[in-house]
């Protein structure tokens, strides 16, 4: 996991969650004065749940143990005692809420734009 973990810094998916985490209050904004009804909803409601499940959890849970994971020598028995006793649980749950947060969040957005498509919510 410590290898995965330095190699995602360099790669395109932190782009992509931190390119989702700039983008999202952009959209609230756009949603809150250009657009109306659901779709307007929906895209605040996504940029919600992508900030607070995504990045707030990110940033809060994920990331600061897989720094504390960095820490250790990776055949030491304290690494292995961290990884089992604390990362493992705690990281997968945190994980999970994340993986949900990005589902949902992107399922507001799919249905926003299916409905802007459909010219509802422009005004």
């Amino acid at each position: 996991m410590q290898v995965i973990n330095q190699k995602v810094y360099r790669s395109f998916f932190i782009v992509l969650l931190l390119g989702m985490a700039v983008a999202s209050p952009f959209l609230i904004g756009y949603a809150y004065v250009q657009l109306t009804g659901t779709a307007a909803m929906l895209l605040m409601t996504g940029g919600g749940i992508y900030l607070g499940g995504v990045l707030v959890v990110s940033l809060l849970f994920n990331v600061p143990m897989n720094h504390k994971l960095e820490t250790f020598d990776h055949s030491g028995s304290a690494a292995a005692a961290y990884w089992q006793k604390t990362y493992l649980t705690r990281w997968v749950f945190w994980n999970h809420i994340r993986a949900l947060a990005s589902g949902a969040a992107a399922v507001c957005f799919l249905a926003a734009c299916v409905l802007l498509a459909q010219g509802a919510g422009i005004s």
